[in-house]
C-alpha cells in the first residue's frame, strides 16, 4: 500500500548540530612590545614600572641600569597605568573595559586584589588618596567616580565639566579638561566642590600632556608643535614661547631640563629662563630602530619606550644626552613557519626564533637567527622557507631564502636584495620557482646550483599592481593588490600569460584555497570574507560572503575553516558545495591574530596560534552533525529525491515489518519542523512529498533538514538540503 501526502514547505537555513571545544595548553614567545597608549611608566623610588602590551614590568634602575625584577602578566591588550604608594592602576582599554588595582608593596609579588569595570577607565589617575576614575557613557558624556585609595570605597561621583572628553591628572591637586579647541583646569583637592582655575579656557587645539611647573607656566604638546605659557595672572595667561616642530610626541621636565621627543630626535633643552629656551644637545633616532614612543624621568636620567620594544635609559647629568641601558623586548610578531616539530618566528626585535614543539605544553627555545635585523614576512613550503628582513642602519630590506636541516636548523640558501620599501616579500612556488612584483612588473626566478636567483621571466600587470602578494594554486599564480586580484597562467614556463582580472571590491590581506574554491578575506574587522568557486581556475565564480573576516587557516581533514582576527570564528565547510558555510565556535585571543597553523599530532587536532604579541598551542574537538545521513537501522529505507532540491522533495520509505511508525522533519538545531506521519503502517515502501511549511503551515527558509523514521525496530534519518 501507497500513501502520498504533499506537503508545501520553504525550507529555513539553519547551521548544523555541532560541538566545537577548544582549550589553550601552552603560550610562549611574548614580546613585550609597546604602543602608543600613555601614561604608560611610572617612577617609585629606584623602581621603573612599565606596562607593555600584555604586563606590567618592575626595573630596578639603580646605576641607570635596567634590571628587570618582576613581568605581571594580566588579561590584555594593557592600555595606561598609575602609581601611587602601595598600588598600581592598570586599565586594559576598550575590549575588557577593566582596571586592576595591584598591591605593590612587595614588588617580586605583585597581587590583584581589586578590578573596576567602565568603559572608558583608560583614563585614571591617583590624587591625595583618592582614584579618578573615568566613566564614558553611550552619549559620550563623561563621570569621575572617586575612590578612597585604601578602603576602595567610592566616596563620591562627579559629571566632567564640558563632558567632551575625560578628565586628566596634571600634578597634586589639579586636573585638566579639554575640548576639541579649549583646555580648562579644575581644583580637585575636594572633590565634592571643583574649583575652575582658569576662568578663560586657553586656546589650544588637540592639546596633549598639560604639566605645570615652576607654579607659572604651563607646557601643552599641540598639533603646531610645543607652547609654554605664563599662568601668573589665571585670567590672563598669554604664550610666551612655541616649539614650532609639529612632530612632538611626549617629553618630561626635568628641574630646568626639557626632554623633548619628537618623530625622528631626542632634544635637551635648558629652561631656566622659560621665554627663551636653549638647546643643550640633539640625538637623532633611527626611526627603523628607535623610533620614541614615550618618556619619563627622575633626576639626572630618563627612560624612552621605542615604538619596535626597546626601553632605553640615558643619562643627563652633564647637559648632554648619554646612553645609559637598553632592555630589548622581542618586539612585534609578524609571521612564522612550522616544519617537522618547530615553528619559526619572525619579529622585529627577536629576528627569527625557532622553538621546538616535541612537548606542546612547553614549547622550548632552541636558537636565535639574524638578530641584529628586523624579520617580517615568512612564505614558503615543507624545508624551505623565505623570510623578508630590515637592516635598520642602512636601511635596506631583503630576503633570505632558509634550508631547514634535519636537525631543525637553519641554513642560508642565498639573499635577495631587489626589494624597495614597499615590497618585502617574494613568494615561493614550491617546484616552480620564486616570485616577485615590483612596478607593476611580476618577475620570476630559479635557483641554480650554485644557490644564486637567476632571473628566468617577466610579466607585465596593469598599473594598479605596483607590489602584489602573490598566492598559488596548481601552477597558478593569483596575485592580490588594492582591490583587484590578477590571475596568471601557465607560471611552470617562461611564458607567463596575464589570463583574467578579478574585482574584489576591498583591500584584501589574504587568499587561500580549499578543494575548488577560492576565499579572499580581511584582517579587518569590519571587512567580510568572500568565497568564490573555481570550476575554471582562471575565472572563479563568485558564490556568497561570510559576515566574518580574519586571516585565514584550513582544516582539511575535519574540514573547518578558521579566521583570526582578536576573536576567532571557526566554520564548517563540509556542506560548501551548496553554498552553506556555518560558523560552529569561536575563542578570543590576547590581540590581533597573525597566523594560524592547524595541524594533527597522535590523533588529536592543534592549532599554533601566532598573534603580535605571543604564539599559542591550541587543542580543539569537534563533532559534526549529530544527526546521520546514512541510514542507521537496515530494516528500514528512507531516502529523498531530489536532494538538494527547490522546492518540492519526494521522500521515500521503506517497512519490513508492519507497527507504528512517526516520520518527522527537524532542523538543523534539532527541533522538530513538521510531523508528517504518526500512525500504525503495513510493511511495503511508501512516498511523501514535502515542500510547503512548518507545522503551523509558516514558510522556512533555505538549509540543512533532516527526515527521521521512527518504528519499534529502529530510526533512520536523512539529511535534506534546498537550495533556492
Amino acid at each position: 500500500m501507497k500513501k502520498t501526502l504533499i506537503i508545501i514547505i520553504i525550507l529555513v537555513m539553519i547551521r548544523s548540530i555541532f560541538s566545537f571545544t577548544i582549550d589553550k595548553i601552552s603560550e610562549f614567545s611574548l614580546t613585550d612590545s609597546y604602543d602608543l597608549n600613555k601614561p604608560n611608566m611610572a617612577l617609585k623610588d629606584n623602581f621603573l614600572y612599565s606596562i607593555n602590551h600584555r604586563s606590567l614590568q618592575i626595573f630596578d634602575t639603580t646605576n641607570n641600569e635596567l634590571n628587570l625584577v618582576t613581568d605581571f602578566n594580566l588579561e590584555g591588550p594593557v592600555v595606561t597605568l598609575c602609581v601611587s604608594e602601595n598600588y598600581a592602576y592598570i586599565s586594559t582599554g576598550s575590549i575588557t573595559s577593566r582596571l586592576y588595582r595591584i598591591d605593590i608593596t612587595d614588588i617580586l609579588n605583585p597581587t590583584i586584589i581589586d578590578t573596576i569595570t567602565y568603559w572608558g577607565n583608560y583614563v585614571h589617575f591617583v590624587d591625595n588618596n583618592k582614584l579618578f576614575v573615568n566613566e564614558l557613557h553611550n552619549d559620550w558624556s563623561w563621570t569621575v567616580h572617586v575612590y578612597d585609595e585604601e578602603t576602595f570605597v567610592e566616596i563620591t561621583e562627579f559629571e566632567v565639566p564640558q563632558s567632551t572628553h575625560a578628565m586628566e591628572y596634571v600634578k597634586n591637586g589639579i586636573a585638566s579638561v579639554k575640548t576639541l579647541t579649549d583646555l580648562y583646569f579644575y581644583d580637585i583637592m575636594d572633590p565634592f566642590n571643583l574649583l575652575l582655575i582658569n576662568s578663560n579656557p586657553i586656546d589650544s587645539y588637540a592639546n596633549y600632556k598639560p604639566t605645570i611647573v615652576q607654579d607659572s607656566v604651563l607646557f601643552i604638546d599641540c598639533i603646531s608643535g610645543m607652547k609654554i605659557f605664563d599662568i601668573t595672572i589665571p585670567e590672563e595667561w598669554i604664550t610666551i614661547y612655541t616649539f614650532t616642530d609639529p612632530n612632538v610626541i611626549d617629553y618630561e621636565v626635568l628641574d630646568n631640563i626639557l626632554i623633548l621627543i619628537t618623530f625622528n630626535a631626542l632634544i635637551l633643552y635648558d629652561v631656566s629662563d622659560l621665554s627663551q629656551p636653549i638647546e643643550l644637545d640633539i640625538q637623532y633616532l633611527n626611526p627603523y630602530e628607535d623610533n620614541c614612543w614615550s618618556v619619563i624621568g627622575t633626576g639626572n636620567s630618563f627612560f624612552v619606550k621605542t615604538e619596535q620594544g626597546k626601553l632605553i635609559s640615558f643619562d643627563i647629568s652633564a647637559n648632554n644626552i648619554q646612553y645609559s641601558d637598553v632592555y630589548n623586548n622581542v618586539g612585534r610578531i609578524f609571521s612564522m613557519h612550522y616544519y617537522n616539530d618547530n615553528v619559526y618566528i619572525a619579529s622585529s626585535l627577536g629576528a627569527i626564533q625557532q622553538f621546538n614543539l616535541s612537548n606542546l605544553n612547553l614549547p622550548e627555545l632552541v636558537d636565535t637567527y639574524y638578530s641584529n635585523y628586523s624579520a617580517f614576512g615568512s612564505n614558503g613550503a615543507e624545508d624551505i622557507f623565505v623570510t623578508s628582513f630590515l637592516d635598520p642602519i642602512q636601511p635596506l630590506y631583503f630576503n633570505k631564502i632558509l634550508k631547514i636541516e634535519n636537525s631543525g636548523e637553519l641554513t642560508e640558501l642565498c639573499t635577495f636584495n631587489n626589494l624597495t620599501q614597499n615590497q618585502m616579500n617574494i613568494y615561493l612556488c614550491e617546484g616552480i620557482g620564486y616570485f616577485y612584483v615590483n612596478n607593476s612588473i611580476l618577475y620570476k626566478y630559479i635557483i641554480n646550483e650554485f644557490n644564486e636567483l637567476i632571473e628566468v621571466a617577466t610579466l607585465q600587470l596593469p598599473d594598479t599592481y605596483v607590489v602584489g602578494y602573490i598566492y598559488f594554486n596548481e601552477g597558478i599564480a593569483y596575485i592580490q593588490c588594492l582591490d583587484k586580484l590578477a590571475i596568471v597562467d601557465q607560471i611552470d614556463s617562461d611564458n607567463m600569460i596575464l589570463a583574467n582580472e578579478l574585482n574584489t571590491q576591498s583591500c584584501y590581506d589574504e587568499i587561500h584555497f580549499y578543494q575548488n574554491y577560492l576565499i579572499i578575506t580581511s584582517q579587518l574587522p569590519e571587512e567580510h570574507c568572500s568565497i568564490y568557486y573555481l570550476n575554471n581556475p582562471l575565472s572563479p565564480n563568485f558564490i556568497l560572503n561570510i559576515n566574518h573576516s580574519g586571516l585565514i587557516a584550513i582544516d582539511e581533514q575535519n574540514e573547518l575553516m578558521f579566521l583570526g582576527s582578536i576573536v576567532c570564528e571557526v566554520f564548517d565547510l563540509s556542506n560548501i558545495q551548496y553554498g552553506i558555510v556555518d560558523q560552529v565556535g569561536s575563542f578570543r585571543n590576547w590581540s590581533n591574530c597573525v597566523e594560524i597553523i592547524p595541524f594533527q599530532r597522535d590523533n588529536e587536532n592543534y592549532l599554533i596560534y601566532l598573534e603580535d604579541s605571543s604564539c599559542s598551542i591550541y587543542q580543539y574537538d569537534y563533532e559534526p552533525n549529530q544527526i546521520s545521513d546514512e541510514i542507521i537501522n537496515i530494516k528500514s529505507q528512507l531516502s529523498n529525491c531530489p536532494n538538494p532540491f527547490n522546492p518540492l522533495t519526494k521522500i521515500t520509505y521503506t517497512l519490513f515489518e508492519p507497527g507504528k511508525i512517526t516520520l518527522d522533519i527537524y532542523n538543523a538545531k534539532g527541533q522538530k519542523v513538521k510531523s508528517l506521519i504518526d500512525s500504525e503502517q503495513l510493511s511495503g515502501t511508501y512516498e511523501v512529498y514535502w515542500n510547503g511549511g512548518d507545522q503551523y503551515n509558516k514558510p522556512v527558509a533555505s538549509g540543512v533538514y533532516f527526515c527521521t523514521l521512527k518504528t519499534e525496530t529502529g530510526n533512520v534519518s536523512r539529511k535534506m538540503i534546498l537550495l533556492k
